[in-house]
């Protein structure tokens, strides 16, 4: 509704472009797209406190199966990039020593071993109290702002 809205002239400004919208702003003469730094992160939550995940090598089999890469093409449409961890790259407190995970099978296959599931892991969502709140790997999205002229 607001892209709507800033492209038919109603408003004159947003906060936030959606990723599967960018492309298109970036093309329209009418409107000039603001590449903000963001502080937004979108993460996944495994619960520690219950199997699988109260055993760490099979929350780092986890975090070394996930592509990061391929969640930020294929679901963020290349609008933000992977961190490595709940601070995102923009923030003063972001530790750039600190590589994001990258898919590794090796390491998945190791880890699965070492925490005792050497031929695979098992993983269902039954927590019917606390519905996914966030999808994706870590990561941030990036243009955050559009106006029109006078993402």
């Amino acid at each position: 509704m607001k892209l709507q809205s800033l492209q038919g002239g109603e408003i004159d400004v947003i906060d936030y472009v959606q990723p599967r919208d960018v492309a298109a702003v970036k093309t329209d003469k009418n409107v000039t797209v603001v590449d903000v730094p963001s502080l937004a992160d979108f993460a996944y939550q495994l619960n520690h406190g219950r199997p699988p995940f109260n055993v760490k090598p099979l929350r780092q089999a986890v975090a070394y199966a996930i592509d990061l890469d391929q969640i930020v093409k294929g679901v963020w449409l290349n609008v933000g990039y992977p961190a490595n961890g709940p601070i995102p790259p923009t923030s003063w407190a972001y530790d750039k020593a600190i590589p994001p995970i990258k898919r590794d099978l090796a390491k998945v296959k190791a880890r699965l071993a070492e925490g005792g599931k050497a031929r695979r892991l098992r993983v269902h969502d039954d927590d019917q109290q606390h519905p996914p709140q966030r999808a994706g790997g870590r990561g941030h999205p990036g243009p955050s702002c559009a106006r029109r002229a006078s993402r």
